[in-house]
């Protein structure tokens, strides 16, 4: 579902590029392209009992319900309706998902996946980033102030706690004392560490 939502984003941002530069036929068959896809998602990755959307399995045409950050990105390329991003919100504000102290986990607080190790559940900036813009597009302005700022201001309170900026962030707490780096990975363990990289701002 993320490779799908940054691909209609990334056809509908050439289409604009396009028609800029005046190539009115390349315009028109990157919005074309943009348009299929978005259509393909909504009626293959969309899942209405859990308003939600997720990874298929090709082989079995079932969808992977784990609820991801990347369940949330199709808000990023447009994707959704109306309805449908309604129903996104609501599943990105609520405390018990993806409205933590520091938001926007990249699993869901309450999937039964959830833990704190790397991108098994601890916040990513990056990320978190895409939905909040996602949110500004489709005109969620009150909500997404209120996640930018306590995105900055978990941050921030990181900062304070600890000395470092890092790479991803515990959704419940200002530290890093529950958060992991692939513990099951001896090699990352040994050259990368066990905790989030230190002074890593590349986002």
């Amino acid at each position: 579902i993320d490779l799908n939502s940054f691909m209609v984003r990334q056809d509908r941002t050439l289409a604009l590029m396009a028609a800029e530069l005046g190539f009115a036929d390349d315009a028109a068959a990157f919005g074309k392209k943009a348009e299929e896809l978005a259509a393909l998602v909504n009626a293959k990755m969309w899942d209405p009992a859990t308003g939600l959307y997720y990874d298929l399995d090709t082989k079995t045409g079932a969808l992977n319900k784990y609820k991801t950050i990347a369940s949330l990105f199709p808000l990023f390329g447009g994707i959704p309706d109306a309805e449908r991003a309604a129903a996104l919100l609501k599943r990105i504000m609520n405390p018990a998902e993806f409205n933590t102290a520091i938001p926007l986990p990249s699993v869901s607080r309450d999937d039964p996946a959830f833990e704190k190790d790397c991108w098994r559940g601890p916040v990513w900036i990056n990320t978190a980033y895409m939905v909040i813009v996602g949110m500004e597009d489709y005109g969620f302005k009150s909500e997404a102030g209120v996640l930018s700022w306590k995105l900055v201001d978990g941050v921030y309170k990181t900062y304070a706690n600890t000395g470092r900026l890092v790479e991803f962030y515990d959704p419940d707490r200002f530290d890093f004392v529950e958060l992991h780096r692939k513990k099951g990975n001896l090699y990352k363990q040994i050259t990368l560490g066990g905790k989030p990289r230190p002074n890593f701002v590349g986002w």
